[in-house]
């Protein structure tokens, strides 16, 4: 089967993907920034993923934010995809660095940021806190 990602304009099918990968326990997405769906053949979204833009002293750095594949189309290299896909929109809006997070047991996230170059550090500011959290950055 074969994908396609598009970007989306349409946060309603962002929140009604959202709604299908996590648990109604989950906090509401944040729907800001830029998004970004993978469709299969028949063009119906199974996975998103969104970024943010953030000017620092230090330039500009991207925040990839909730990132979510339906269950029936896990491992098949949407998440990766979807990296790369926000890695060179960062690079196209001129950042510096691409950032976030994942909980320490996320591991398929983990191997697969790991993967596409990201490397854990240790903000000066954390912003989900620090229990259960890994940071990553990738230098672009």
């Amino acid at each position: 089967m074969k994908f396609r990602i598009y970007r989306e304009y349409d946060l309603d099918k962002v929140e009604a993907l959202d709604r299908k990968v996590f648990s109604i326990m989950d906090p509401e997405i944040d729907l800001q920034g830029m998004w970004w769906t993978a469709r299969n053949e028949d063009k119906l979204p199974v996975a998103y993923a969104g970024m943010k833009l953030y000017r620092t002293d230090n330039g500009i750095i991207s925040y990839f934010h909730r990132v979510g594949v339906v269950p029936d189309f896990r491992r098949r290299g949407l998440h990766q995809r979807l990296i790369q896909t926000r890695l060179k929109a960062s690079k196209e809006e001129g950042c510096v660095s691409a950032i976030t997070y994942t909980m320490y047991y996320n591991v398929i996230s983990n191997n697969n940021l790991i993967n596409a170059g990201f490397r854990q550090y240790y903000p000066d500011y954390t912003w989900v806190g620090v229990d259960d959290v890994i940071y990553w950055r990738k230098q672009l």
